[in-house]
């Protein structure tokens, strides 16, 4: 069966690390690894999917192929006074899975980091605004769909934040205590989203994955696990 595999978390959690990992040693022979990157400038060039293997991440704000404003219960998602749009590509990327033949497609970020992005500044009933997005964004994917959480302290992951920011960073402006205090603050809402996902949709810990580390290389383990037919959730 294809599947589509995302990686999310905090900033500073490892994701890109694992897939900048397995380009660099051509383990992605197996898989089609993706980051987010470029879609946009892709999309404007193109207007379809190609066989670039990794992109890199984009504002969820930046004017793509189409956008969702979610009204639950007559209020609108939102951060403050600004509305968050959700983007959605699945025509394209169906259409970009449709025509190549792999089986298994990884990207270090997609619609779960959206959710998560969407939840870290609103209000309190999360739990039926959780369900209801991921019921919208994942339940019509033609495919199987998994999704790894990387752990991470969020102390860890705010110093290596506060540690590479070169200006075009929304954590630029921060103090390290301050991206510190956020990120701990957010870092519950993984057990969240767990918890409001839709049947059908695996999300489990890579934590638990002693191969994931921080250089990126030994990642046997988690390539092995990535093409084993998981179907718990853990």
């Amino acid at each position: 069966m294809r599947k589509i595999i995302e990686f999310f978390g905090l900033p500073g959690a490892g994701k890109s690390t694992v897939c900048s990992g397995w380009l660099e040693r051509g383990g992605s022979a197996r898989f089609d690894v993706f980051s987010r990157g470029d879609l946009f400038l892709w999309w404007k060039k193109i207007g379809l999917f190609t066989k670039l293997k990794v992109f890199f991440s984009f504002s969820l704000r930046a004017p793509t192929i189409a956008k969702l404003i979610f009204t639950l219960d007559k209020k609108s998602i939102s951060s403050g006074k600004k509305i968050i749009w959700i983007f959605w590509f699945s025509s394209k990327l169906d259409h970009y899975i449709s025509t190549t033949d792999g089986d298994l497609y990884v990207f270090d970020q997609l619609y779960l980091q959206d959710v998560w992005s969407i939840l870290v500044d609103n209000p309190a009933e999360k739990g039926e605004w959780v369900h209801k997005i991921l019921e919208a964004l994942l339940v019509r994917m033609p495919i199987y769909y998994e999704a790894f959480y990387f752990s991470v302290e969020p102390s860890i992951a705010a110093s290596r934040v506060y540690s590479r920011t070169r200006g075009t960073s929304r954590f630029d402006a921060m103090q390290l205590d301050e991206i510190r205090s956020s990120f701990h603050r957010h870092a519950s809402l993984f057990d969240l989203i767990k918890s409001n996902c839709p049947s059908g949709i695996f999300i489990h810990n890579a934590s638990s994955l002693s191969s994931v580390g921080d250089d990126g290389e030994d990642l046997t383990g988690f390539e092995v696990l990535l093409g084993e037919e998981k179907r718990e959730n853990e």
